[in-house]
């Protein structure tokens, strides 16, 4: 199995949070507790609402790469379907609009009323 390892820093994003009582938590056994930090390669120094708190060693065991591929192609059609509902929605608008002109005919009436501008002339 394929491992990167690297040195992180870490980060609470507010002033509230108590890192001491979180790294407590993480220590008896709360394993979401090492979650409420953030971890950046990044200096957040001076970025507003970013508190640097340590560092921390960290290592990545890697997935097989068939399984890392598998998991973007399945991102990748997450992505495709709601750009496809997405479009599908804008096609939709565009139809109904088509309809609507479409339906007021060119005698320029809607169910048999004259259509007309704002200056009274008929469309």
């Amino acid at each position: 199995m394929e491992q990167a390892k690297g040195k992180l820093n870490v980060f609470i994003t507010d002033s509230w949070t108590n890192p001491i009582e979180v790294v407590k938590r993480a220590n008896e056994g709360d394993e979401k507790a090492i979650g409420s930090f953030w971890y950046s390669a990044h200096d957040m120094k001076g970025a507003k609402d970013w508190v640097l708190v340590g560092t921390a060693e960290v290592t990545v065991s890697m997935l097989p790469e068939k399984e890392i591929i598998s998991k973007q192609v399945e991102s990748l059609e997450e992505e495709l379907r709601l750009h496809r509902v997405e479009s599908q929605k804008k096609e939709n608008h565009i139809l109904d609009s088509i309809s609507k002109l479409q339906s007021i005919g060119f005698n320029g009436k809607i169910d048999g009323v004259v259509v007309e501008d704002d200056d009274g002339i008929p469309f």
